[in-house]
């Protein structure tokens, strides 16, 4: 089990302002710890350390690999998230 979710991510918030980067939103950690909303995304390398990266409250270098698939899994509860009602 996950632990509570830090209320601010700096990795979220570092990856929303990146250049290029404009059409995301700002997703809650809480919604990206909810075990709920991860079912049926597709198994992706490293998840779990990309999950704890997004999850961690801040932002730090990481190996390329984790940082791919931390960039390619809040993509796709980006995706998600934008489709509940909390997301639109």
């Amino acid at each position: 089990e996950m632990p509570e979710p830090p209320a601010k991510s700096f990795w979220i918030e570092h990856f929303v302002s990146t250049p290029g980067n404009h059409f995301y939103c700002s997703v809650p950690a809480s919604f990206l710890a909810d075990s709920f909303n991860l079912i049926g995304l597709p198994d992706l390398p490293f998840q779990k350390e990309a999950l704890a990266l997004i999850l961690s409250g801040e932002f730090r270098e990481e190996n390329v690999n984790v940082e791919a698939s931390a960039m390619t899994l809040f993509g796709l509860i980006h995706a998600r998230y934008i489709t509940t009602p909390r997301g639109e």
